[in-house]
């Protein structure tokens, strides 16, 4: 199979397009409308087909799709929105950059390479979106194309996601200052639940030795499977309940997805 070669980020390119953001009028911006466009900006410097942003619902503290710059990135997001596994679900779950050059061949993911595998997604870099240095989402951004990130790229990535994490660190300040929005309220109602859900995952790690990633996806199988929130299964676990059937999903976790943490 042929690569692509990385591109490298010009510095200078960079810090032209988040001074840019930066600007005066940004301040003014509603923080949706900041979003979309320092997602655009992001997919013009990286010269990649699409960028992505996910963040976690407070309601079932699952990764939900919240824009992304065309279909297919949309798309990306969906799968693994419903997949519950992914690079950006990982990035998310792990607290660090998480990349693969060819999804379509990476074993770390089954259903992504069963779904993505005639073409539409090749290369995918996930980053995990932090407000207060908790994670809350990820962005992404993918390449049709088999792809090598290059260091360069995986710095971008992240000068664009502060950027991001600015803008959504300012929402969550209206909140406190009487100024709420409904996305400020997710914001801080994920991060209440982050801690708990934390807590369940290294309890599920402990007892039966699995990946951080494997114990939250067999927390979310089981919140859905009860059609209960993720942060009340995880509380249960903290307590001492549901082992049983936490047990009895073990199976349903690939060798592939338990060693995801060292990939």
């Amino acid at each position: 199979m042929t690569y692509s070669p990385s591109v490298r980020i010009e510095p200078d390119f960079l810090f032209r397009a988040l001074d840019e953001l930066r600007g005066p009028d940004l301040a003014d911006e509603e923080i949706a409308a900041s979003v979309t466009r320092t997602l655009a900006r992001a997919a013009e410097v990286f010269g990649v087909t699409g960028v992505g942003l996910m963040l976690i619902d407070p309601m079932d503290h699952e990764l939900r799709y919240v824009a992304a710059t065309d279909p297919l990135a949309a798309r990306l997001e969906a799968v693994q929105e419903e997949a519950g596994e992914g690079p950006c679900v990982e990035a998310f779950v792990l607290n660090r950059q998480v990349a693969t050059t060819d999804v379509r061949v990476d074993q770390r993911w089954p259903t992504l390479q069963r779904i993505f595998h005639r073409g539409e997604i090749a290369a995918v870099l996930g980053v995990p979106t932090r407000l207060r240095s908790e994670p809350i989402g990820s962005l992404n951004a993918y390449s049709t194309e088999p792809r090598v990130w290059d260091e360069s790229e995986i710095d971008a990535m992240g000068a664009f996601n502060e950027l991001l994490e600015t803008r959504l660190a300012a929402a969550t300040w209206a909140r406190r200052h009487d100024r709420a929005s409904a996305l400020a309220d997710q914001l801080q109602n994920a991060l209440d639940q982050r801690v708990i859900i934390e807590r369940g995952v290294g309890y599920v790690m402990g007892r039966y030795g699995t990946s951080a990633v494997s114990a939250f996806q067999l927390i979310r199988s089981c919140a859905r499977s009860r059609r209960l929130k993720v942060a009340d299964v995880a509380e249960s676990i903290v307590d001492g309940g549901v082992f049983d059937e936490i047990a009895q999903m073990l199976p349903t976790i690939t060798p592939e997805a338990d060693q995801s943490d060292g990939a």
